[in-house]
């Protein structure tokens, strides 16, 4: 995570990234984006934003020497700015979550009321080609939050679920049947190429393998989140039980993260999502350890 953010920023310094030699990215109100080693700045918002609340959750409750907090709030702080270079709102807003989701956890008024102040300062704060384009919107919110393509990627993915709402269009040919539900009113709205992803997991989930399927998944977040809650408060050591809240962050960020993105079918990235999951699993292991 550190070494992604220190190459995202030395690429926002130096026009290419020191891994892979990437070049830097413009959105389309030509706003520059780093990517570090990923193909585009969101996949490494997704990247960054799914692991920095490990990172958070130590610096902010673990109890530990001067030094080793330096270290984590050093990588709390770089991981959050790797977050906030690549402009990606989905991997901003799965990390306020987190985050919040911490304070609220651990009843920290003073935690909660730094990221509502945050959250009203941030337009001040924002970069002024994101200030005008929000003018250019109407401060719409949805616009704001997906873009107008986004709005309209997600009414046809929509369309797709409601003709085929058992079964799905099949397992990893929402893009090769998009084209085939593009809705007069959505492509009116925005249009959009007759090949594409949801920019949404669940929606894509649904529009591939049915609500059945969607609702499996569903079902294995919320036994997820059920044994995780039970393991955390079982444990007693207090690094375990700040590590186990922690991977629930994690977890929830990438989830937040994936309605503004199909998070989970970006095979670099995905493999991050399961293994916060397994972790996050494996906790319960420490369970009879350390009650003994």
């Amino acid at each position: 995570m550190t070494l992604i953010a220190l190459d995202g920023i030395f690429q926002l310094k130096f026009g290419f990234d020191f891994i892979r030699g990437n070049g830097l990215q413009s959105s389309i109100i030509d706003l520059t984006r780093p990517t570090a080693s990923f193909p585009n700045p969101n996949i490494m918002g997704i990247y960054l934003s799914a692991l920095s609340p490990l990172v958070i959750g130590a610096a902010l409750f673990l109890k530990t020497n001067k030094k080793e907090k330096l270290f984590f709030v050093f990588g709390a702080l770089l991981g959050s700015l790797g977050v906030y270079i690549t402009f990606s709102r989905g991997s901003g807003l799965g990390l306020f979550f987190a985050v919040l989701f911490l304070g609220i956890f651990r009843k920290n008024k003073f935690i909660i009321v730094c990221l509502l102040v945050l959250l009203l300062l941030f337009p001040f704060f924002m970069p002024k080609k994101i200030k005008d384009w929000t003018t250019d919107i109407r401060y719409n919110p949805l616009v704001f939050l997906f873009n107008q393509d986004r709005l309209s990627y997600f009414r046809n993915a929509m369309n797709m679920i409601r003709h085929h709402p058992f079964v799905g269009v099949g397992l990893n040919t929402f893009s090769k049947n998009y084209g085939k539900y593009k809705l007069k009113a959505a492509e009116e709205y925005c249009p959009t190429p007759d090949t594409i992803y949801a920019h949404n997991m669940y929606l894509q989930m649904g529009g591939e393998i049915g609500l059945p399927g969607l609702l499996a998944f569903l079902w294995l977040l919320f036994r997820f989140f059920k044994d995780n809650r039970s393991t955390q408060r079982k444990l007693k050591d207090p690094f375990l039980q700040v590590t186990c809240m922690s991977l629930f962050a994690c977890v929830l960020a990438f989830l937040v993260n994936g309605m503004t993105e199909t998070s989970l079918y970006y095979s670099r990235i995905s493999m991050i999502f399961w293994y916060l999951i397994g972790c996050s699993l494996a906790m319960r292991h420490f369970v009879k350890a350390d009650g003994s």
